[in-house]
């Protein structure tokens, strides 16, 4: 499998997860670990907490 199929195939899933409900959103924290970095908006975010909080403060309820 090349490199951009295993990309396509994480993005698929990735944004299938974040048009979930706020409740099934907060599965995205899954594709994470303690080591990973998030940038929203300009916005650094590090760690799972981090981004877990950032994910919980998500307003939308579909994206484009």
């Amino acid at each position: 499998m090349s490199v951009q199929s295993i990309a396509n195939l994480f993005l698929e899933q990735y944004y299938s997860v974040m048009q979930l409900n706020r409740e099934g959103r907060q599965a995205l924290v899954n594709f994470y670990s303690n080591a990973s970095q998030m940038t929203y908006s300009g916005s650094p975010y590090r760690g799972l907490k981090d981004i877990s909080e950032k994910i919980e403060s998500f307003g939308f309820n579909t994206i484009q």
